[in-house]
Formats: structure tokens, sequence, C-alpha cells
């Protein structure tokens, strides 16, 4: 007796022939074990996908946070202060849609932690500081202890009333005695 039933195996195509490995054999069922199988190394594959994908992520950030920080650091403490001078400058009487804008002497400086120690060598005594650095999940920043702002150096003043000789002179000597800041360092317009 002659089995009519030819039996398929699978082609050696070179490259290709991992992609055999998912044809259906027509003479066996698979098994259970074949379909477990698969699934999990589908599973696996993604993993790693997921893993390598996520890695060019964390190195697409900023080099280095420091000095982003400061960066943000500025401009958040300039725009911060600009927007409260502007609205206690609009609630004086007379005066109405003031901007003001804010010029700086320099950076803000920050004081990160350090880490001292004291070493001696042949009778001389070696001092090294490092900056301590805190991790927070997967992102490391140094501690700071403590941020000084820039000073202002000069006001500008730009609003609706304050063409009164006055107005100006009050509003003047209020954002000096404010900021500290001399008088010949603050200019008010009147704006539209």
């Amino acid at each position: 007796m002659e089995d009519n039933k030819e039996e398929i195996t699978p082609k050696k195509n070179g490259l290709f022939s991992f992609f055999n490995f998912f044809k259906r054999d027509k003479t066996k069922q698979k098994s259970v074990f074949n379909k477990w199988a698969i699934i999990i190394s589908c599973v696996l594959f993604l993993v790693i996908l997921i893993i390598f994908f996520d890695s060019f992520k964390s190195k697409n950030k900023t080099e280095n946070p420091i000095i982003e920080a400061n960066c943000e650091g500025i401009s958040s403490y300039s725009e911060n202060t600009e927007k409260r001078l502007s609205s206690i400058i609009n609630s004086i009487s007379g005066i109405s849609n003031a901007k003001v804008y804010l010029s700086f002497t320099n950076s803000p400086e920050v004081v990160y932690a350090e880490d001292f120690s004291e070493n001696s060598n042949n009778g001389s005594i070696i001092k090294t500081s490092s900056i301590v650095f805190s991790k927070s999940g997967t992102q490391t920043m140094p501690i700071i202890v403590k941020t000084n702002y820039p000073k202002i150096n000069g006001v500008l003043v730009v609003a609706k009333g304050v063409s009164n000789a006055k107005t100006k002179l009050m509003l003047n000597s209020c954002l000096s005695a404010v900021l500290g800041v001399p008088v010949a360092n603050i200019e008010i317009l009147e704006g539209k």
C-alpha cells in the first residue's frame, strides 16, 4: 500500500528558510507546544524591540541637564517677575495695559552640594571636592543647595495713562524701591 499523499518538506531557501517554520504542515497538526513557542518568541521579540527603541529616546535627551535647568530658570524667573509687576502696575489707579521688560546683569548662579575629601601623600595634603548627585529613576541630577538669581539692571514699562509727569514719577520711585534699581535705569513710556 502506497500513500497517495505527498509529504511536504520545508525547502531550504537560504535567508527565507526561517519563514517555512510558520507554514502549516498538512500531514500533522501542530502541537500545543509549537503554538506556545511561537507566541512566546513573538512576545520576546516585541519586548526586545521596545527596549531597543527606548534606549534611543534616552540618548536624544539633552547632554547636560545642568545648563538646561539654568536656561529655563532664568526665563521663568524673568517671565514671572514681569507678569507680577505688570499686574501690580495695572492695579494702580489711572494706569492700564502695562507691559514690563526686565534686563539682567548676568545669569543665575546655582550652588551645588559638594563632597570634600582630604588625602595626605608624603606629607602634603591634597584637598578634592566633587558635586553630589541624586538619582531619581533613570535620571541623575546634581543636588542644588541654593540659586542666586541675577540682579536686575534695567526696567522698561509701557502702559496707558503714564503721560502725566506726576504718575510717571510715582511709578518710577515705586519700581526703584521695589526692585532696588537706580531711577536712571528705569524707563516709562506711554503705550497705545
